[in-house]
């Protein structure tokens, strides 16, 4: 082929390609060649000189050790193998209509109590197996039992328009300091529906003292169900609707783990009342802690997993048929794991991952000015086409993209590693063959943002653009590097799977 993509060359026998990393070692006498027998964790490695950007260690390992000699230029290296957190508490609300939610134990965790002591406002249970607001006060506040393990987690309910009360509005409550307990008072993030001003709000409390953090419009038409969500990950604070992003803010106020729970009314706002007819009611409360991405590079990247996180446990990999980990099963629609540490402006880089898919969509790795939700500025984006074709690109001025020839939605494992540098422009290689790349290409756009794996913001004007940014299918060790991997290592890396 011409131009900027390379057909498939036949991959070397695994022996073969051993011999000839020998080879190189003690021809050119620059290194030492170790040895082991298969299955413990090393198996030969022949490490030479660094050359530039390069690096130029090469090893034969299994999987998770065949990244070891890049340690030193990996941003991070996920196995992507953690098996998903059992939910901390799930309650469908089954219980005697008119009963209080004080004391109910639900479905999944412990008690709920009443966090604000004054007033004669109760969540009570509807007939049809919801909660609502009871009494003419103004505001209630329940946490549940019991706490997480860590501060991120993400608190999810969903709420049903039985009909239209003006002064309603329901919430979802986390980070709540138990120490106060006191009508409005204390210290939590919310996250309301508020049917006053028809709008989705994020709030901080702080010692009783109320911030509005973000609003999002929004019209709740009677007789319609919406899922809603609080996620709560570091100092990033977001409000999801239907699994979309409505709200984000960067928010340092709280950091103490504190209780999940809910809240009927508004502080301080106006009385009214609700019936079992009447008003806004919640049903499926779910707590999910955050999993967290394990980062083997030794800097400490620690990836947080967001939205839905699915396991292929034990997957049947043609990668790393002798590592008995998970894999990564994001579910195509609120899922992909972000690097939490901005990234100042990565101008020579590698990717890899090993990936499966059946669908044409998603982003696999990609760069983006937001850790989470739409990022208004993105490229260095490697995705799956709507042709199903893997396409990489960067934008120093104007779109410039590689891809594959063929399509990789054949549910296959496969390996994919993409390389840049001024030097040398883009290179994509699959299945340890380099398979397309483009040496005129001398810079990307030029902004600090954050890598993630299994989404990302394709911007407008991008080549076959999928209709969803959001991956399907399997994903396992995920790397990015600061450094130019070479074609004997991508290979090498590839080889380690087999």
């Amino acid at each position: 082929m011409s131009g900027r993509h390379l057909a498939h060359r036949s991959a070397a026998p695994r022996l073969r390609a051993l011999a000839a990393v020998l080879a190189v070692a003690l021809v050119a006498g620059l290194g030492l060649v170790t040895g082991s027998t298969e299955g413990t964790s090393a198996a030969f490695t022949a490490s030479v000189r660094n050359t530039g950007d390069r690096l130029q260690t090469a090893t034969y390992f299994r999987c998770p050790d065949a990244w070891a000699p890049q340690r030193d230029g990996a941003v991070f290296q996920w196995p992507l193998d953690e098996k998903a957190i059992a939910q901390l508490v799930r309650d469908t609300f089954s219980d005697t209509a008119g009963a209080p939610l004080s004391g109910h134990t639900g479905d999944t965790g412990g008690t709920w109590l009443r966090h604000n002591s004054s007033g004669s406002t109760e969540v009570v249970f509807t007939g049809a197996g919801r909660v609502r607001k009871s009494g003419s006060t103004s505001f209630v506040l329940y946490r549940s039992e019991p706490a997480s393990s860590s501060p991120n987690y993400t608190v999810s309910a969903d709420v049903f328009v039985r009909s239209t009360v003006a002064a309603d509005a329901v919430g979802l409550v986390g980070r709540l300091n138990t120490g106060s307990a006191t009508s409005t008072t204390g210290t939590y993030y919310t996250a309301r529906y508020e049917q006053a001003d028809k709008r989705w709000a994020l709030w901080s409390v702080v010692d009783g003292g109320q911030t509005l953090l973000g609003t999002s419009p929004a019209t709740l038409a009677d007789g319609s169900t919406t899922r809603f969500s609080l996620d709560l990950v570091g100092s990033t604070i977001r409000v999801l609707v239907g699994g979309a992003q409505v709200i984000a803010v960067t928010d340092t106020s709280i950091t103490e783990t504190g209780r999940a729970g809910l809240a009927v009314g508004t502080p301080g706002g106006s009385a009214y009342a609700t019936s079992d007819t009447t008003g806004l009611q919640l049903d499926a409360f779910v707590v999910q802690p955050t999993q967290r991405a394990t980062d083997v590079s030794g800097h400490g990247a620690t990836g947080a997993y967001v939205g839905s996180q699915g396991t292929l446990a034990r997957p049947p990999l043609p990668s790393c048929p002798r590592d008995p980990g998970a894999a990564y099963d994001p579910d195509g629609s609120t899922s992909y794991v972000t690097h939490p540490t901005k990234q100042s402006d990565p101008q020579t880089f590698s990717m890899e991952t090993w990936f499966r898919t059946t669908r044409p969509q998603g982003v696999v790795i990609g760069f983006g000015d937001s850790a989470t939700g739409t990022s208004t500025q993105a490229d260095r984006l490697l995705y799956v086409s709507a042709e199903g074709r893997l396409i990489y690109g960067q934008r120093p001025r104007n779109v410039q993209t590689i891809r594959t020839t063929t399509s990789v939605t054949d549910g296959a494992w496969h390996h994919v590693a993409v390389t840049y540098t001024p030097k040398g422009g883009m290179t994509m290689y699959l299945d340890g063959r380099r398979v397309a790349y483009d040496a005129t290409v001398q810079s990307a756009m030029n902004y600090d943002g954050y890598w993630r794996v299994g989404a990302g913001t394709i911007p407008s004007g991008w080549p076959v653009t999928p209709d969803s940014p959001y991956f399907v299918g399997g994903l396992r060790y995920a790397a990015v590097y600061s450094v130019v991997l070479t074609e004997e290592q991508v290979r090498q890396h590839w080889e380690a799977g087999r």
